[in-house]
């Protein structure tokens, strides 16, 4: 998943600038800085705030859909050119795990749509944004987490895995195969005999 939301990422920040840069009458070195904190999504109950920086462009546009993939958009909304290149756009009503897209206007034509690059959440293979109220991802008991104490950074063991490739294999012996649970589980042994490496950094997963 992690790799799909920076792929998402990448695509959205180089197709936006690639599309308002083709459509540009100023120079890079003319563009306001934004100073705002709040690029992207703001979410409530009552409403959706959508902000994104795009100072060139000459129209842009929100796609609302009700699913990560596949299917027209049920709403477009044109969206209003704000302060410091920023373009914005705000839906009353409760949009939350709707999905979201923008479109840039060149030379009179609409671009593809191209997800929020400062999504926290996305849909298949990271095509669409969706609207996430963060606090209902918490797990139970989340605000009562602490991190195992850490005496020194050099402590730390830290990699990149596919939670799935991690533990799915049968030489694995984990009782959780393809699970997040496997991440927590200590005690076993790799085919050779030897502790493998998550049973003995488990408490760093």
């Amino acid at each position: 998943m992690k790799y799909v939301y920076i792929a998402a990422l990448s695509l959205a920040v180089q197709s936006l600038a690639a599309q308002t840069a083709r459509n540009a009458s100023m120079n890079y070195n003319d563009y306001p800085v934004y100073s705002g904190k709040d690029l992207g999504l703001t979410y409530t109950p009552d409403s959706s705030t959508f902000r994104v920086y795009a100072p060139s462009a000459k129209s842009m546009r929100l796609l609302l859909y009700q699913a990560g993939e596949g299917g027209e958009p049920q709403s477009i909304i044109e969206m209003d050119p704000s302060k410091q290149g920023v373009w914005k756009a705000v839906v009353k009503g409760d949009l939350k795990r709707r999905f979201y897209a923008f479109q840039t206007q060149i030379r009179g034509k609409w671009s593809n749509p191209v997800p929020d690059p400062y999504a926290k959440a996305v849909g298949v293979n990271g095509m669409r944004a969706q609207v996430l109220d963060l606090e209902d991802t918490h797990p139970a008991n989340w605000y009562m987490d602490r991190r195992p104490e850490l005496k020194s950074y050099n402590d730390i063991v830290l990699y990149e895995l596919h939670v799935r490739d991690f533990s799915s294999h049968p030489s694995s012996g984990s009782r959780y195969p393809g699970k997040y649970l496997a991440f927590t589980e200590r005690g076993l042994l790799a085919p050779m005999g030897r502790s493998p490496a998550w049973s003995i950094s488990a408490s760093w997963a």
